[in-house]
């Protein structure tokens, strides 16, 4: 099989992630999307199940948190693989000592896909619709009393008693996310816009949600006006393939780019030798607070060095480490099992932790060496 868009294919990936859009929010049709941009700059991925719907203040699953990701943006997000969190919409923000009292400061020359501005008002507005929406992800936005706008790109939150999580709450995948004025005005409707949002976007992300087929396809198109660096796929075609049977087939004859999860290891040894592949370990079954996520230091090892992880003990209990494929068309050469176990108060060293006797060999794809 030849390897295309290798390494890009996974950044853009991360981007689609964490980013999203361009244009006007109507559907189109997938034939003009595919024949309106080169192969080079398209990104096939298969989905193994249709999401709930992609409204953020509905949607509260996992298939699908990417297409959400892509099109919405909330004020806060985490850094890549940490809880660290960092600005999205907003630059900046301070907590007041009683913990009651928060202040953003917004990103300017942020728009929505519908080219209105984003604002303040914009916040309140979508932090109101979450509300009235009333699905699971609402109670994020219970415990604000009041919002206050001192300028266009300040917003001032008091909450109605102090809450631990309140900008975790903000940070998370399923966190508020902001609407624009298309959805939540000009297509309100009677139920807040819910209708129009089964299968349209009014975010602020980096693509747009152009086409949503239910059990079909959906595809996210790249936001040209999108305020941050531009991403490198034009579009994203993400086709419903509920069998991973299928995926893999799909895979090797080239009709899509990678599988996201639930690849299982078993099945490596059946990927031809063009194929590369990326493992990652989540973390199951270990002591509360042992240990926050194993992270892997890919990114400080060469270029086309893949990792595995290994099994650590953690205060005598064993965790379990689930492996999956992310990816399976990296330019790997090797595979590594360095990896970081991190822990809350000591955020890059392996306190704690034994490593216990890992064959990473026996995941090895066909021409792949292991490095240590």
């Amino acid at each position: 099989m030849i390897l295309r868009r290798a390494l890009l294919a996974l950044l853009a990936l991360a981007v689609v992630v964490t980013v999203a859009g361009c244009g006007s929010s109507s559907t189109t049709s997938s034939t003009a999307t595919s024949s309106a941009s080169s192969a080079s700059d398209i990104l096939r991925i298969p989905y193994l199940a249709d999401m709930s719907v992609p409204d953020p203040d509905i949607f509260y699953d996992i298939e699908g948190n990417s297409v959400i990701l892509s099109a919405y943006e909330g004020l806060l997000k985490y850094a890549p693989n940490t809880d660290k969190i960092v600005g999205d919409l907003a630059t900046s923000w301070s907590e007041s000592p009683d913990r009651l009292t928060y202040t953003f400061h917004l990103r300017p020359g942020v728009r929505f896909h519908d080219g209105s501005p984003f604002t303040a008002a914009s916040v309140i507005a979508s932090f109101k619709r979450r509300l009235n929406v009333g699905q699971a992800p609402a109670y994020m936005v219970k415990p604000i009393a009041s919002m206050t706008t001192p300028t266009p790109l300040t917003l001032v939150v008091k909450l109605k008693e102090p809450v631990d999580p309140f900008l975790d709450y903000l940070a998370s995948s399923w966190g508020p996310k902001m609407i624009g004025p298309e959805a939540l005005v000009t297509h309100a409707g009677k139920d807040f816009g819910q209708s129009w949002l089964q299968t349209h976007d009014d975010g602020t992300g980096p693509y747009q949600l152009t086409e949503f087929a239910r059990g079909r396809q959906y595809v996210l198109t790249r936001y040209e006006n999108w305020w941050g660096t531009k991403p490198f796929f034009q579009k994203v075609l993400l086709k419903i393939t509920p069998d991973i049977g299928t995926q893999q087939l799909e895979l090797e004859n080239g009709s899509v780019d990678g599988i996201m999860h639930s690849f299982p290891a078993a099945n490596l040894s059946s990927l031809p030798a063009g194929v590369k592949v990326k493992l990652q370990a989540y973390v199951s079954g270990c002591p509360s607070g042992s240990a926050d996520w194993l992270a892997s230091s890919c990114a400080e090892l060469p270029t086309g060095t893949c990792c595995s992880p290994p099994a650590f003990a953690i205060g005598g209990v064993s965790c379990v480490l689930i492996r999956t494929v992310s990816l399976a068309l990296l330019p790997c050469t090797s595979l590594t099992t360095n990896f970081k176990l991190y822990t809350p108060a000591t955020s890059a060293t392996n306190v704690g932790a034994t490593e216990l006797p890992f064959d990473s060999a026996a995941l090895l794809p066909a021409g792949a060496v292991n490095v240590h």
